[in-house]
C-alpha cells in the first residue's frame, strides 16, 4: 500500500522551487526583509514545535505531578540558562556547539530511516553546504551572533563542505534502499542548502519541514492519548515564549542595529532553547 507523503515535504517542496525559481530569476530580498520574514516563521512555527514539550515530558513519564512539573521547569530552564551563559563567556565556542548539536538534532528528522552516525553526517553537510556559495553571507550571521573572529567558522566550513556535502548524498544514496521518501528529503534539503541564501534556507528547513515534522508527530502522540490539554498548553506556552521574546529584544536591541539585534535574538533563543529540547527528545522514561 502505497503511503501518503508527509505534508511538510509537499509544503518544503513547493516553496523550495519557489524560492529556488524566485531567486535565480534575479529576485534578491534585502537583508532586513530576509531577517524579518524568518523572525516571523520562526514565531509562528519554530516555537510552537517546543512548546509542546511539556506535554511531551509528560507522555514520556518525566512529571505526574504538580511538583514533577514544576522540576521539569526547573530543569529546562536551567539547561537553556546553560547554553546561554556558555555563549555569553564564550561566544564562539557557543556557535560552534550550537552547530554541531544541531546538525545532530535537525538530522533526527530521519531517525527511522538512518543510524546515528550517517544521519549526523547529513546533519552536518546541510549547515554547511550554505558556505559553498554563500560564505559571505554566512560569515556576517557568524560574526552578529558571536563577534568577528567567528567569520574563521564559515571559513572552516566551506573548506570541509564538499567532503560532507559528497557523503551527505551518498547516505541519501544508501538511505534510498529503505525509504526512497527519506533519501529524496536528504536531497532536496541538501540542495536548498546549496542553492538558496543561508536565511532563506534555514526560514524554509527549520519552519516549513523540521518544525512541522516534529509538531504532526507530537499530535499524533496527543491523538494516541486523546489528550484534549495538548493545544491549550501548547498555545499557552507559545505566547508566554513569544512575550519573553519580545521583552528580550526590546532590552537588547541597538536600533541603529537591528537587523543584528533581531538575529542574535532568533539563534542565540534557538540555541539556548535547542539544549533542553533535544535532550528531552532523546530521553525516555
Amino acid at each position: 500500500m502505497k503511503t501518503a507523503r508527509p505534508i511538510e515535504t509537499m509544503v518544503l517542496s513547493v516553496l523550495a522551487v519557489l524560492a529556488a525559481v524566485s531567486y535565480y530569476a534575479g529576485l534578491r530580498l534585502p537583508l532586513s526583509v530576509e531577517v524579518g520574514l524568518l523572525a516571523t516563521a520562526v514565531a509562528f512555527l519554530g516555537v510552537p514545535h517546543g512548546a509542546a514539550d511539556a506535554r511531551l515530558a509528560l507522555y514520556r513519564g518525566l512529571w505526574h505531578s504538580p511538583r514533577g512539573l514544576m522540576i521539569f521547569h526547573g530543569v529546562y530552564i536551567a539547561l537553556a540558562a546553560l547554553a546561554l551563559l556558555l555563549w555569553w563567556v564564550f561566544p564562539i565556542v557557543g556557535l560552534s556547539s550550537f552547530l554541531l548539536y544541531s546538525a545532530w538534532h535537525f538530522a533526527g528528522d530521519w531517525r527511522e530511516a538512518l543510524a546515528p552516525l550517517p544521519r549526523f553526517v547529513v546533519g552536518l553537510a546541510m549547515l554547511s553546504a550554505p558556505c559553498l556559495l554563500f560564505q559571505e553571507q554566512v560569515a556576517f550571521v557568524y560574526q552578529s551572533l558571536a563577534g568577528q573572529d567567528a567569520a574563521f567558522l564559515s571559513a572552516v566550513q566551506g573548506v570541509i563542505a564538499p567532503a560532507l556535502l559528497a557523503g551527505g548524498v551518498g547516505v541519501a544514496g544508501f538511505c534510498a534502499l529503505k525509504s526512497k521518501r527519506a533519501a529524496g528529503e536528504i536531497l532536496l534539503v541538501l540542495a536548498l542548502a546549496c542553492l538558496l541564501p543561508p536565511l532563506v534556507f534555514f526560514a524554509l528547513y527549520f519552519c516549513f519541514f523540521h518544525s512541522i515534522r516534529h509538531f504532526r508527530g507530537a499530535l499524533e502522540q496527543a491523538d494516541q492519548r486523546q489528550d484534549g490539554q495538548f493545544l491549550p498548553w501548547t498555545v499557552g506556552y507559545s505566547f508566554a515564549t513569544l512575550v519573553a521574546a519580545t521583552i528580550a529584544v526590546a532590552l537588547v536591541t541597538d536600533p541603529g542595529h537591528m537587523n543584528t539585534s533581531v538575529l542574535q535574538a532568533v539563534f542565540i533563543g534557538l540555541a539556548c532553547l535547542t539544549v533542553p529540547h533535544m535532550v528531552l527528545m532523546d530521553t525516555r522514561a
